[in-house]
């Protein structure tokens, strides 16, 4: 138990400690509890390249061609769940990747190098996975396969509510555009 010192000592340095204080401080810290990004607010992570998601959600929308707000936001939806479930390729990846060279550690294999173009992928995408490892109480595989299969169902509602209705939209309201 703090004695009455120690509180009133807390309270005054509390008061000091306010958090970020620049734009460029307040963004790097809103991600602070992201630990994998699969559940993430944000869906591209800053580690990741917001035009290729930019490029797979125009793909979506050219394929699905949403003719109103509704509409949009279940390709969207979709083209979220898409982008995730390659985050988790990629976490897999790097759970295998870890594991491998904690064998390669363990039994003092000395094995090439990636080729530098590979090196930061691979960096990243072990990073990622050992991260996610690190995350799991129980068998990281099994918790990932957890993620990947709400993620699925995700993809698969968003789809099959859409195609419902682009065969029958009277079944839907009519959102006003905003």
């Amino acid at each position: 138990m703090p004695s009455s010192r120690q509180l009133a000592a807390n309270r005054k340095n509390a008061r000091r400690c306010t958090g970020p204080k620049t734009p460029q401080g307040k963004a790097r810290s809103s991600h602070n509890a992201c630990k994998h990004g699969l559940l993430s607010r944000d869906t591209v992570l800053p580690q990741e390249n917001p035009r290729e998601f930019n490029a797979l959600l125009d793909s979506f929308r050219f394929s699905f061609s949403p003719t109103d707000d509704f509409q949009e936001v279940l390709v969207a939806q979709m083209a979220t769940a898409e982008w995730r479930l390659r985050r988790v390729t990629r976490i897999e990846k790097g759970l295998i990747a870890a594991r491998l060279n904690d064998l390669r550690q363990d039994r003092a294999l000395a094995l090439p190098d990636p080729p530098p173009a590979e090196q930061e992928y691979l960096e990243f995408t072990t990073l990622l996975g050992q991260t996610f490892s690190r995350d799991c109480t129980t068998d990281s595989f099994c918790k990932l396969l957890r993620y990947e299969s709400a993620l699925r169902r995700a993809f698969y509602c968003a789809l099959h509510e859409l195609q419902i209705l682009q065969s029958r939209p009277e079944f839907y309201p009519s959102f006003p555009s905003a």
